[in-house]
C-alpha cells in the first residue's frame, strides 16, 4: 500500500488497489515521509505496533480488522500525520485481502467542498487586491517616460 503524506498533516492511500497477500506482513510505502519517521499502527483490539520508516518503507503484521495508521516524526517537536486506515480481511487458506478503509469518504467529500470554497474565496480576494495594486501602479506611472 502506498501512502502520500500532505502538508495538512494527513495521509491517504494513493494506489487504492486491493492487495491479496499470502504472507504475514504488509509493505507500506510512504511518499513525503521525512527521514527517521515512525509508523504507528493500532488495531481495533487496542494493540499497537511501531515501525521505523527506512527509505520510505516499512512492514507491519497482518492483523484482520480495521487498522488506524499514523506517521510520526520526532524532531524538535513531534509532527503527526493522521493517515487513512486499512481494512484487513482473512480469506482463509493463508490468504488475506488488504483494502484502504474508505468508510469516511462522505465526510471527506464534505470537508473538501468546504476547503475548496475557502480557497476560491481567498483566490477571489487576492485577485481583487492585485487589481487594486495594478490600478495604483498605473496611476503612479502616468506621465512618466520610463525608458
Amino acid at each position: 500500500m502506498k501512502y502520500t503524506l500532505f502538508d495538512t498533516l494527513s495521509g491517504v492511500v494513493t494506489d487504492r488497489h486491493p492487495l491479496l497477500l499470502e504472507s504475514g506482513e504488509i509493505l507500506l510505502l510512504f511518499a513525503g515521509a521525512p527521514d527517521n519517521s515512525t509508523v504507528l499502527v493500532k488495531s481495533e483490539s487496542g494493540h499497537c505496533w511501531y515501525r521505523d520508516i527506512v527509505d520510505g518503507r516499512c512492514y507491519i503484521p497482518v492483523i484482520p480488522g480495521h487498522l488506524s495508521v499514523w506517521v510520526k516524526h520526532f524532531d524538535k517537536q513531534v509532527t503527526t500525520w493522521e493517515c487513512e486506515g486499512l481494512c484487513i480481511t482473512s480469506l482463509g487458506e493463508g490468504r488475506t485481502l488488504v483494502l484502504p478503509d474508505d468508510t469516511n469518504l462522505p465526510k471527506e467529500m464534505a470537508r473538501l467542498y468546504v476547503e475548496n470554497q475557502n480557497i476560491r474565496d481567498e483566490q477571489k480576494s487576492i485577485k481583487e487586491e492585485l487589481a487594486k495594486l495594478r490600478e495604483r501602479l498605473e496611476k503612479m506611472l502616468e506621465g512618466w517616460n520610463i525608458t
